[in-house]
């Protein structure tokens, strides 16, 4: 079954030095760095390959045999989970911070949702593969 992710803005990962939970999100934009943005406005050169730039990867050449899985279309970043795929899609890009907001625009095409995974590969002794959190987002629930 395909599986399609429209991811409608940016992602913007705002890096802080301090505890998330005693300040207001006002309080942490203000004193917030900037550590990635993309709002996905260009054009791949080859539509038949995936050239996501700006340092963008994904899983599609190991677990999808190749077959593109992410594409750039009308600047939004578009997810379509191949047939012979082994493994869900997966499209990263490096965005260090200790503490930190992450906001995303996404659309939901399907009941199964979305899932945001951040990853510390230094830390596979403690969590699975580096996942150290997890954020699901289905039309009926948000899990944590």
């Amino acid at each position: 079954m395909t599986k399609r992710l429209s991811l409608l803005l940016a992602l913007l990962c705002l890096a802080l030095s301090h505890p998330l939970a005693a300040e207001s999100p006002d309080a942490l934009i203000k004193r917030a760095k900037l550590v990635l943005e993309d709002n996905f406005n260009r054009s791949e050169k080859d539509d038949s390959k995936e050239q996501l730039g700006r340092e963008w990867v994904t899983n599609s050449e190991k677990r999808a045999h190749g077959v593109k899985q992410a594409d750039l279309k009308d600047d939004t970043l578009v997810i379509v989970m191949a047939a012979g795929a082994n493994h869900s899609v997966s499209v990263r890009h490096d965005a260090p911070f200790d503490d930190g907001i992450v906001q995303v625009r996404f659309k939901l095409h399907d009941a199964k949702g979305i899932k945001f995974n951040f990853n510390d590969p230094k830390a596979n002794k403690v969590s699975w593969a580096g996942h150290i959190a997890r954020v699901v987002v289905t039309p009926k629930s948000v899990s944590i």
